[in-house]
């Protein structure tokens, strides 16, 4: 077997354009701000929840 389907991928090219590289920026605010919600959201709905020697069964982790 001399073949293979390896290749190198080449580094993502930057965005030149200040509008695009702007509303990439404002589009993962956007979401990191709605990852955070709703872990947020997870902690609150599981906060009476303990485990058998009464730790918190779901806390955040890092």
């Amino acid at each position: 077997m001399d073949k293979d389907n390896v290749f190198n991928l080449l580094p993502q090219a930057r965005v030149l354009n200040p509008l695009t590289d702007m509303l990439q920026r404002g589009a993962h605010q956007l979401i990191s701000r709605a990852v955070e919600t709703e872990r947020e959201e997870l902690l609150e709905q599981c906060r009476d929840q303990h485990t058998g020697d009464g730790k918190a069964a779901v806390v955040r982790n890092g």
